[in-house]
Formats: structure tokens, C-alpha cells, sequence
């Protein structure tokens, strides 16, 4: 009978101890788990600023980009005007559009316009 409640003694202590070592198995496990967390969420922040820093640059270089556009569409505007200009220039300078005109002015003194 001792015997037996010396075993059933040994047995709750024993339990006890196995109690108090799942606790800190679990204590263990969420510690490792939040260890783990915080690594993901530190590496989910580098590579935040990472996408942050090249959403900015991409959208300097957009800013960039249509300026530049912008000032190319004006500067060949300005071309085309020029060359438009000159080309009228050259038309009027030319003796054919001369002769031209004389003979329009002819036709509408005929007709007497």
C-alpha cells in the first residue's frame, strides 16, 4: 500500500513536471513564432521601401519623361512653324507664284473685279 501511494505520489509529481514542461514548450513555441513574426515583418518593411524608393524614382522619370515630351512637341511645333514660314517665304520670293499672281490680277481686271 505504500508502495502504491508512493507511486501515485511519484506519478502526480511527475505529472506536475510534465505540466510545467508543456508550459514552457508553449512558452518556447510562441517566443520562436514571434521571433519568426518579427523577422517577416522586418523583411515585409525592407521591402515596402524598396517598392516606395522605385515607385518614386519611376514616377520622377514619368515627370521626366512628359516634360521632356512637352518641350520636344513644342520645340517641333516651332519647327514646323519655321519651316512654314519659309516655305511661304520661298513662294512668294518665287517668279512662277509672281507670274501667278500677275495673271490673276490680269483675269480680274478683265472680268473687272
Amino acid at each position: 500500500m505504500v508502495a502504491v501511494v508512493d507511486w501515485v505520489r511519484l506519478a502526480g509529481a511527475s505529472q506536475g513536471k510534465l505540466k510545467v514542461l508543456q508550459g514552457a514548450l508553449v512558452d518556447m513555441r510562441e517566443e520562436d513564432r514571434s521571433e519568426q513574426l518579427e523577422d517577416q515583418v522586418s523583411s515585409l518593411t525592407q521591402e515596402k521601401d524598396v517598392l516606395v524608393s522605385r515607385l518614386a524614382r519611376y514616377q520622377r522619370q514619368l515627370a521626366r519623361a512628359n516634360v521632356e515630351g512637352v518641350v520636344a512637341q513644342g520645340n517641333f511645333q516651332w519647327v514646323l512653324q519655321k519651316g512654314v514660314v519659309r516655305m511661304i517665304d520661298r513662294v512668294i520670293k518665287s517668279t512662277e507664284f509672281a507670274k501667278g499672281v500677275h495673271n490673276v490680277r490680269e483675269d480680274c481686271e478683265v472680268v473687272g473685279f
